[in-house]
């Protein structure tokens, strides 16, 4: 009886294993709310959104203010950039090693609150690679917290 009982747990992993390696098994992802995500989820859902191309949730994540672009325009030029689906970028590695709060009235906006997150990466865009310290700047919206800048 044990046996059957070990046979039948091993046979379930397998196949659990297999689905999930070849694909046949779907894991449902939640949609995140923009509004809840802390500053450096904002950056490193920006560039995961830039890397696969997902450029109308990547101009989400983005401070309008500064932009002065439609949101259909802000993606052509993107995909003109960065390639479509991402084909112009690829990131090896993204990892935030920091972040911390800028002084009140650093930058103009209607926001409460700036921070700078600190990214360590290697990103390849056109074949060219480059790895370093990067910082970039988000701000606390009504809408929750948004990349400050022209990206």
């Amino acid at each position: 009886m044990l046996k059957n009982l070990k046979l039948i747990l091993a046979t379930l992993i397998c196949i659990a294993l297999v689905s999930s390696l070849c694909g046949c098994t779907k894991i449902e992802e939640q949609p995140v709310e923009k509004e809840k995500l802390l500053p450096q989820e904002v950056v490193t859902n920006f560039w995961n959104a830039l890397d696969t191309g997902d450029y109308k949730d990547a101009y989400t994540l983005i401070y309008h203010q500064v932009e002065g672009m439609d949101e259909q325009s802000w993606i052509d030029e993107h995909e003109a950039w960065w390639g479509e689906n991402g084909s112009n970028l690829k990131i090896f590695n993204f990892t935030v090693v920091g972040n911390y709060t800028l002084p009140e009235n650093t930058f103009e906006g209607n926001f409460t609150e700036a921070r700078s997150v600190t990214v360590n990466a290697t990103v390849a865009y056109s074949g060219h690679v480059s790895s370093g310290i990067s910082q970039f700047v988000v701000v606390n919206t009504s809408d929750g917290w948004k990349l400050y800048g022209n990206y």
